[in-house]
């Protein structure tokens, strides 16, 4: 429910400050990162980092795992409406 929040209210500033669609939100903490990426305009993926992790190598990396969900996703949209 919190990150439904934290994407509303980004998504909100953006539109308000003209700035396009959100395509990522990434949270700063202490122990890591919060990745909110917004899947299809109707899911949003969390993904939990390590702060030892490499930010730019997960990024790449999550990036290419949002880019299959949303086509699975895509797919199983399409099947429901089929049947």
């Amino acid at each position: 429910a919190a990150s439904a929040v934290i994407y509303s209210v980004s998504k909100t500033g953006s539109e308000s400050f003209e700035r396009g669609r959100v395509k990522e939100i990434l949270i700063l903490a202490k122990n890591g990162f919060i990745l909110l990426r917004p899947l299809a305009d109707v899911y949003i993926m969390i993904s939990l980092i390590d702060r030892r992790a490499k930010l730019g190598i997960a990024l790449r990396d999550l990036n290419w795992v949002s880019k299959e969900m949303e086509a699975l996703i895509s797919g199983e949209l399409q099947e429901r409406l089929i049947k």
